[in-house]
Parts: structure tokens; sequence; C-alpha cells
């Protein structure tokens, strides 16, 4: 009675950790999405800084200026992209890795018994 009270226990825990990492997962991609139509924004922002310049409603120093703000914040936005993604990539590896590695040794994992 108690071994299946604790296997009823064990499957409740692993079933809540796939939930929650289910859930980060999710938000990684939303705040990947998030971040592309940012940098979307930007690009849009930039070519019309450029057809203001090239129309001549824009000085040449005022451009410039304008151009290396957006740029600047375009580098943060792609740099903060390069972080959520590699966040994203080790939350949804993270299975098959330890699947692997149970393939790999026989060596049993922590809180495993033999």
């Amino acid at each position: 009675m108690q071994m299946l009270a604790m296997c009823q226990e064990r499957k409740k825990q692993k079933s809540s950790l796939m939930l929650t990492r289910k859930e980060r997962i999710s938000a990684c991609v939303a705040e990947l999405q998030k971040l592309e139509q940012q940098q979307e924004r930007y690009r849009q922002e930039k070519f019309r800084a450029y057809e203001d310049y090239s129309g001549g409603t824009l000085a040449k120093d005022a451009y410039l200026r304008q151009r290396a703000d957006i740029d600047g914040k375009l580098a943060a936005a792609k740099a903060e992209q390069e972080v959520r993604n590699s966040f994203y990539l080790n939350w949804s590896i993270w299975p098959f890795r330890i699947r692997r590695r149970r393939m790999m040794c026989s060596i049993p994992l922590p809180g495993q018994r033999n």
C-alpha cells in the first residue's frame, strides 16, 4: 500500500515538473516572438529614417544620429534574443539529454534505484 502511494506521488511530481517545463517553454517562445516583432519595428523605423533623409526632410547628421540609436536598440534586441534562444534550446533539449544518458551508461540517475 505504501509503495502504491509512493508511486502515485512520484507520478504527480513528474507531471507537475513537465507542466512547469512546458509553461516555461511557451513563455520563452512568446518572448522570442515579441523580440522578433520589436526587431522588425526597429528595421521599419530605420527604413523610414532613410526615406526621410533621401527625401530631403531630414539632415544628414540627424539621420546618422537616428540611425546609430536604432542600430544600438537593434543590437540590444538581438543580444536579448540570443540569450532567450539559448534558454529555450536548453529547456527543449533537456529531457533528451537525460534519456541519452540513461541509454549510454548503466550508472543510475540521482534518486534512482538499481
